[in-house]
Parts: C-alpha cells; sequence; structure tokens
C-alpha cells in the first residue's frame, strides 16, 4: 500500500505489488491514533490502542507484468478513516484490484469529534475517479496499469449512500452499499449488491430491504 494525496484529499491505495519485493520487510501495522484530533492521540497508551495489524507493506514496486488492473474506490462510514474495513481492502488487493481509500473531510473519526462536519464526498469521488483515469494526482505510480472502464465503489454506511448515484460515472460498474440502502440507475452501471445485517440497530435491515 502506498499513503498518497489526491487533489489534497489524503488516501491510501493498495495495489498487487511485485512478487517477492517484500523480502525482508515488516508488514504494515496501523496506528487508530493517526485518526483523532493531535489533542486527544496522547491520551490512549499503546497497551489500550487497537492497533491494526495487516498482510500489506509500505512502497512496493507495482507489479508491472499484469494488468491493466480494475479499480475499487471504498467510502468509510460516519467516524470512520480510510482503514476502517482494512480486511476487505486487503483481501481485494490480493485479487488483483487498485483499491483507493480515502478520509473523507468531514466524515471521518477526527473531523467528527472536533465537530467539524462540512463535507463534499461527491466531490471527494469525482477526485478519485479522474486521478484513476488519468494516473495523475498522486497516482502517477499506477500509469497504464489502470482500467479506468472498470471501476467498482464499495461505501458503508454514509459511504453507501455517497455512492449510490455514482452509476452514471464514466466507468463505474459495479456498487455496493453495506448497511446502507439501494443505488439509483446509471448509464455505465451494471451490477449492484445490497449487503445488510438483521441485527444492525443504525442501518436498520428493512431499509436494505426497500434498498434492494
Amino acid at each position: 500500500s502506498r499513503v498518497v494525496s489526491i487533489s489534497g484529499l489524503g488516501a491510501e491505495v493498495w495495489y498487487p505489488a511485485e512478487l517477492g519485493s517484500e523480502a525482508g520487510l515488516d508488514a504494515r501495522r496501523y496506528d487508530v491514533r493517526d485518526w483523532l484530533p493531535e489533542s486527544e492521540r496522547d491520551k490512549i497508551p499503546d497497551s489500550d490502542n487497537p492497533w491494526q495489524d495487516s498482510s500489506v507493506y509500505a512502497d512496493l514496486a507495482l507489479d508491472q507484468e499484469r494488468g491493466p488492473y480494475p479499480a475499487i474506490v471504498f467510502v468509510h462510514g460516519t467516524a470512520g478513516w480510510r482503514t476502517q474495513s482494512l480486511a476487505l481492502l486487503e483481501h481485494w488487493a490480493s485479487r488483483g484490484f487498485v483499491v483507493v481509500a480515502a478520509d473523507h473531510p468531514g466524515l471521518f473519526l477526527g473531523d467528527l469529534l472536533m465537530l467539524q462536519t462540512q463535507r463534499d464526498l461527491a466531490g471527494d469521488l469525482a477526485k478519485i475517479v479522474s486521478a484513476l483515469a488519468t494516473a495523475s494526482a498522486g497516482l502517477e505510480f499506477l500509469a497504464g496499469r489502470i482500467d479506468a472502464g472498470r471501476i467498482g465503489m464499495v461505501g458503508h454506511s454514509a459511504g453507501g449512500g455517497a455512492i449510490a448515484d455514482q452509476g452514471g460515472t464514466a466507468g463505474v460498474r459495479v456498487l455496493i452499499p453495506l448497511a446502507a440502502g439501494g443505488t439509483q440507475p446509471g448509464a455505465s452501471l451494471e451490477s449492484t449488491l445490497v449487503m445488510g445485517g438483521m441485527a444492525d440497530a443504525v442501518g436498520e435491515y428493512a431499509q436494505q430491504v426497500a434498498g434492494y
């Protein structure tokens, strides 16, 4: 994975790397305190910190022998952050997808704790899709290796609501709202997977059924 800035949007990219290039390196370990306001980070000692251990490595070379790779854009939920669903992001990358997830201003954990709720999720997604299409704005290392005509978007809760109308965006062919609802028809949309839990007390199951 690689931490990037996409037109000023803090994000991370998970991608297929050159086989064997991780030799001698340690897998990435994420510190959830990084997504807290700076004033709050020192209040949680290491012993109480919910570390996120991963099976990915930082900044390895992209596997240039395969691809172009389809892409998945992941949008976290309210008070979430880009690695909130890390197991999914890693799994998709291991299956040959390039995965992009951002910390969305006004929605991610640090902003919500500071009561900063002004957001532009549609604008954030437009920045990411444009960067994927042109391999620019922080994604230059993917040049020539992205299939911008095969993009999926996955959103959790509020993130699921944010992707609902993205099927009209060029190249976005699959939408997956998690604990959110359904999607709207779009010119490029081919498939929607609606997922939810019957015991979910926030995104009620009836909402998933209605979305489906």
